[in-house]
C-alpha cells in the first residue's frame, strides 16, 4: 500500500475497528459499517481480507451493516503495517493482541507464528 492507502486503512480501523483474540487463527481484524464503499475500497487494498454482507440486525428499520475481516498471519501483518498511524490506545490493543498470541498455543497445541516470520520493518513498530 501506498502512504495515503496505509493512512486511509487506518484511519477507517482506528475509527471503526477491533482486534481480537480468537483460538484458531489467533488474531481477528474487523470493522463493522453500514457504508459499504469504504470496506471494499478496504478489501481491494489489503491482501486477505474479506468482505460480507449485508447484514440486517433486529429492527427492520435498522440499515444492514457490511464487515471486513482478516484472521491469522495476514490480519498480523495489516496492523504492523498502520501501526505508526494509530493513537495509543490502538496501539496498545494491537500490542496486548498480539503478545497474547504469542503465549497461547495455536489450536493444533503448537506455538503460534513466531516474529521472526514477520518482516524485520513491522517489528521495529512495536515498543
Amino acid at each position: 500500500m501506498t502512504a495515503e492507502e496505509t493512512a486511509f486503512a487506518a484511519g477507517l480501523f482506528e475509527g471503526e475497528g477491533y482486534v481480537r483474540r480468537t483460538s484458531i487463527n489467533g488474531l481477528a481484524v474487523e470493522i463493522k459499517m453500514t457504508d459499504k464503499d469504504p470496506l471494499e475500497k478496504m478489501f481491494f487494498l489489503v491482501a486477505g481480507s474479506k468482505l460480507k454482507g449485508p447484514f440486517h440486525y433486529g429492527n427492520p428499520k435498522h440499515s444492514a451493516v457490511w464487515r471486513w475481516k482478516m484472521y491469522g498471519k495476514p490480519a498480523k501483518l495489516f496492523l504492523m503495517d498502520i501501526y505508526p498511524w494509530l493513537g495509543a490506545r490502538r496501539q496498545k490493543q494491537i500490542s496486548n493482541a498480539i503478545e497474547y498470541k504469542k503465549q497461547t498455543p495455536t489450536a493444533e497445541g503448537r506455538e503460534g507464528p513466531s516474529d521472526q516470520q514477520v518482516p524485520p520493518l513491522a517489528n521495529q513498530c512495536l515498543p
